[in-house]
């Protein structure tokens, strides 16, 4: 509110890198997978290949998921905003070339973190069993 209230009266507010290209803007709309690449792709493209072969279990959990290779990033399913790749490796903690898969819940908090390919149903499995998805399913 107070940055508001600076941009609205003085013209000034956060720096744009502070804001640009990070997850804020998917909040409380989107869970949000992000794969982040191994050098070769096997890896990512694996895992990558595995969740999107059930998109209606994608859609039914409210998924966007990013893949990152190197400093691009490819929106591959539930959004169009494109995040930046320094700011997603800075705010989720993975270094260039290692495979890597967060999972980060509609509250913007890293829900889990996976340096291997996982079974989608075990990231449903876990989604699931967050209170947020309970209150869904029950609606």
């Amino acid at each position: 509110m107070l940055k508001s209230l600076m941009t609205e009266i003085f013209g000034v507010g956060p720096h744009p890198e502070e804001t640009s290209g990070n997850l804020h803007d998917l909040q409380w709309e989107k869970r949000v997978i992000v794969i982040f690449s191994d050098p070769a792709r096997l890896k990512s493209d694996a895992q990558l290949g595995a969740l999107r072969a059930d998109t209606d279990a994608l859609r039914q959990r409210d998924l966007a998921i990013f893949t990152v290779d190197n400093n691009e990033v490819r929106p591959a399913f539930g959004s169009d905003f494109v995040p930046q790749a320094h700011t997603l490796r800075k705010d989720l903690g993975c270094a260039p070339g290692a495979f890597a898969l967060v999972l980060v819940g509609k509250d913007g908090h890293v829900k889990s973190r996976y340096d291997d390919v996982v079974d989608p149903d075990v990231i449903f499995a876990e989604i699931d069993s967050m209170p947020m998805r309970q209150a869904e399913i029950h609606r």
